[in-house]
């Protein structure tokens, strides 16, 4: 059996990001190994933006496989989510015991990257005609890495962490053509994260040690290869 977990002895970084890999191979499985049994797949193009000032806002892809709970209309669904981003600020791009004077203030860029994987339940609230609304909500896991680079003095500072929270969104999905299986999708959510582990370094460079909130907006294409 692959291990995909971290081994004893492994960096920091590696052990962070184990678990998420873990769950984000489940949900791509999940996600590949499962068209006949879904009833909706998704591709959706999403902007975010996250509390943390180190990620800021960022935007990137989607993917979402659904199956119906049961025989209800709510549907549990496998989210796969990666962003990327940039931002300008300006202070100091050291970190630990420094001597004074030997980091100026100096412009920054802030590279960020998250990877998140959700499982949550979706419910349609309303129907108006081919117009749907629906209410979800569950369980998420985030990876996030941010790199800052000194722009005047070449300083690099990378700092990386595994989040868990929970998400909640509202949909709207515009289907038309009732004969045709694909629905255009506008949506947003809002997600609440904590680190799984907060990191006990004396004088170490850890500013992703907070919780933090990721607003998102997707624009998706859905196709149902069942009937819905």
């Amino acid at each position: 059996m692959m291990d995909y977990g971290a081994k004893p002895g492994a960096s920091p970084s590696a052990r962070a990001f184990g678990p998420l890999l873990t769950l984000l191979v489940f949900l791509a499985t999940a996600i590949v190994a499962r068209p006949a049994r879904a009833q909706s797949l998704m591709v959706q193009a999403v902007a975010a933006h996250s509390s943390h000032s180190l990620l800021g806002s960022q935007t990137g892809f989607g993917l979402v496989a659904g199956s119906r709970v049961g025989r209800s209309q709510t549907s549990l669904r496998f989210s796969l989510a990666r962003l990327t981003g940039s931002a300008r600020r300006t202070g100091v791009a050291c970190a630990g015991l420094i001597m004074p004077g030997t980091c100026p203030t100096e412009p920054l860029r802030d590279d960020a990257r998250t990877i998140t994987g959700s499982v949550t339940l979706n419910a349609p609230v309303w129907r108006l005609g081919p117009v749907t609304f629906a209410l979800g909500g569950g369980l998420a896991l985030g990876w996030v890495r941010s790199q800052t680079h000194g722009l005047s003095s070449g300083h690099t500072l990378s700092a990386d962490k595994t989040w868990v929270g929970l998400d909640a969104g509202v949909e709207t999905a515009f289907r038309p053509w009732q004969q045709l299986p694909v629905a255009l999708v506008l949506g947003a959510g809002l997600g609440a994260f904590r680190p799984m582990k907060y990191d006990d370094v004396v004088d170490g460079y850890t500013p992703l040690d907070a919780s933090s909130s990721l607003t998102r907006l997707w624009l998706g294409v859905a196709w149902y290869p069942r009937p819905q």
